[in-house]
């Protein structure tokens, strides 16, 4: 059985993914989070996959990267606010309209950004049921879902 922790800022969306879990024939919530200070208790349970809501870094810059340092055994997806094309549409934007740094590029709420700061994978904004369990299980089998 996958143990998945969901950190997500919103209800709503924090119990559309833990659903979305629960129905799966090999994963099931060892705990949930809607906030960065909740988190760290959820992690107790040591899960193999915490699904993270992208939103959460902006209340607590830094996050990702300890979440990393301190369980590197981790895997880590991130949910990000947008779709997958508009991440690309948007960084491709950024890039080409500005000359952007390394630290300006990590501001940004992108797929590409989380998976350079250590995710595993990435799930967008109207991401279906079963995409959420599919990336779930790519990551667990070592792959990186994005």
């Amino acid at each position: 059985m996958i143990r998945v922790v969901i950190a997500m800022k919103d209800p709503l969306l924090m119990l559309g993914a833990a659903s979305a879990v629960e129905a799966s024939c090999d994963c099931t919530v060892a705990g949930r989070a809607t906030t960065v200070a909740e988190l760290d208790g959820a992690l107790q349970a040591t899960p193999d996959v915490l699904v993270f809501d992208k939103a959460l870094e902006h209340d607590a810059p830094g996050t990702m990267s300890r979440l990393q340092s301190e369980r590197p055994a981790l895997r880590l997806l991130v949910y990000v606010p947008h779709t997958a094309e508009e991440c690309v549409l948007r960084t491709a934007a950024e890039c080409s309209l500005y000359h952007v740094t390394h630290e300006e590029l990590d501001r940004m709420d992108c797929c590409l950004v989380s998976l350079r700061h250590g995710a595993r994978g990435c799930i967008p904004r109207g991401v279906r049921p079963a995409e959420l369990i599919g990336a779930i299980r790519a990551i667990v089998a070592g792959e990186i879902a994005a």
